[in-house]
């Protein structure tokens, strides 16, 4: 009886987070896309990995050159 009220608390969980997941509008000039992930081993720091991720910035037109950003 306990499994069932997990599962349908999961499902309900799910299904809510679907339907709220997508209000609201942003233009898409005004957002970045993840081009690519880097995962290396952090030698000079306390923490274990170092994580880079490559933003592509979207333009108005295709001529000119891509542009895009590393964090």
């Amino acid at each position: 009886m306990k499994t069932q009220t997990k599962w349908r608390n999961a499902i309900l969980f799910l299904l809510m987070s679907f339907v709220l997941g997508g209000c609201g509008f942003k233009d898409i000039d005004k957002r970045f896309f993840v081009v690519s992930i880097g995962v290396d081993a952090a030698k000079a720091s306390s923490k274990k990995y170092l994580v880079s991720l490559k933003f592509a910035v979207p333009g108005a037109s295709k001529e000119s050159p891509s542009q895009y950003q590393i964090v």
